[in-house]
């Protein structure tokens, strides 16, 4: 397959992010897909609302490569080339929480989507630590790139969902408790299943053309990390395609037995029971990475 021009691949991947609002402000494509046109046009309201209402430079996204944030940044790199009618993918600002022995696959697909070029154009900085101590640092103008005098962000929006661990009393809108730095958590996808978030990232609509990936398939999954886009949909860490539902460290993730085909591994996507989206984790002292 001959590569595309860099302005061929980049207009291909530049539609992906723009079809987010067609999936449901085109009527006949929303009528394909109703209740997810339904659940993507309020991720894309709150989204919205919060970006005026606190102002973009005072807003981040919690990172991690897992397959909940690559949803809501796919969402929110769609809001802001609207709010703003950019040319290319809006520089965000990302906060990356390490995770101990992280897979390399995920530090890839990050990589990946970190780039202006042909990703989601992230400041990304990493941080180590648990949430909490990872804010706090974040906040205060440390990690991998330091800003002096600390960091203004009021909102950061994350990728929690109602069935995850500490999801069921959030609230799509909720600040931190009072012993943690003073910051508004957003959830754009709270309410979003297991099943949703996989039909977004695989969603035809949001799909291109194989012949505008920036790099073949090879090279997308051993060097970049990443699976998904072209004809498949939205970009995501390969490891999904190797049976693993839920990312977290080396030590504590492996592929869901769920999943478990012989001597291979199916897709995340082909979990029939979401109530098992975290049994490929060993439970340790860590909370999971998603």
């Amino acid at each position: 397959m001959a590569t595309p021009t860099p302005s061929a691949a980049r207009a291909a991947w530049l539609s992906s992010i723009d079809a987010v609002y067609t999936l449901f402000e085109d009527t006949a494509v929303s009528a394909q897909y109703p209740e997810l046109a339904r659940k993507v046009a309020g991720a894309v309201g709150l989204c919205e609302q919060v970006l005026r209402e606190v102002g973009e430079a005072h807003c981040a996204l919690s990172f991690n490569g897992g397959k909940d944030c690559t949803v809501l940044v796919h969402i929110l790199a769609a809001v802001l080339r609207r709010l703003h009618a950019s040319s290319g993918p809006r520089a965000m600002a990302a906060l990356y929480i390490t995770c101990p022995s992280p897979f390399a696959e995920v530090d890839r697909f990050i990589k990946f989507c970190v780039s202006p070029e042909f990703g989601y154009n992230l400041r990304i900085v990493a941080v180590d630590g648990g949430m909490k101590e990872g804010i706090r640092t974040y906040l205060n103008g440390g990690g991998s790139t330091a800003e002096e005098g600390g960091r203004d962000i009021r909102a950061i929006f994350v990728g929690t969902r109602r069935d995850d661990p500490h999801g069921p009393q959030l609230e799509a809108r909720s600040w931190t408790d009072k012993d943690w730095p003073r910051v508004e958590r957003i959830h754009p996808i709270l309410d979003w299943t297991y099943g949703d978030v996989w039909e977004f990232l695989r969603c035809p609509h949001l799909a291109t053309s194989e012949a505008q990936l920036p790099f073949g398939r090879q090279t997308l999954e051993t060097q970049w990390g990443t699976t998904g886009a072209g004809a498949r949909g939205v970009p995501y860490c390969v490891l999904y395609d190797h049976g693993y539902t839920s990312l977290g460290s080396t030590f504590n993730t492996r592929p869901n037995p769920q999943l478990q085909d012989g001597d291979k591994w199916l897709p995340a996507y082909m979990l029939q029971d979401a109530s098992h989206e975290r049994a490929g984790r060993i439970n340790t002292a860590q909370p999971p990475s998603e």
